[in-house]
């Protein structure tokens, strides 16, 4: 038992087995981030095309221009666990509207208002995050105010 107490500590520490921890830094630490307009509905893998661009399933439609200070407010955003929480108690369909990358380490989409969500997913890792955004959250105020 003693041994299963010390590989778990150092695996969530050192080991990068906590990845949501690692998620966050390498959303934090990205030098490239890119923001996409993507469609509604996923598209199943089977059906994906090899020319086509997906973000977690979602095609990509068009890619966004973003400048300096909205990729620092959009990380911010991202980063501040007050915009959204891990409930999941929204009962309407997630309709994927933004796709972002984080240096091509870390997926995300979102599904904004009236039925905010996000979907986030760091791709050394089998897990997919899944939160609600909060009403009046940062990161669709962010998304707003980026030129389509």
């Amino acid at each position: 038992m003693k041994k299963l107490a010390i590989f778990l500590i150092l695996c969530t520490n050192f080991m990068g087995c906590d990845n949501y921890k690692q998620t966050k830094r390498n959303i934090k630490n990205a030098s490239t981030v890119t923001l996409y307009s993507i469609y509604p509905t996923p598209t199943e893998p089977a059906a994906q095309l090899e020319e086509k661009l997906y973000l977690l399933d979602y095609e990509v439609i068009d890619t966004l221009t973003v400048n300096d200070k909205q990729v620092d407010a959009l990380k911010e955003a991202l980063l501040n666990k007050e915009n959204f929480t891990e409930e999941n108690n929204k009962r309407c369909p997630f309709m994927g509207k933004y796709g972002i990358t984080f240096d091509h380490r870390v997926q995300v989409v979102l599904s904004t208002s009236p039925c905010g969500k996000l979907q986030m997913k760091r791709m050394k890792s089998d897990t997919l995050y899944a939160y609600d955004l909060v009403n009046e959250n940062d990161i669709e105020k962010v998304l707003q105010h980026i030129k389509k």
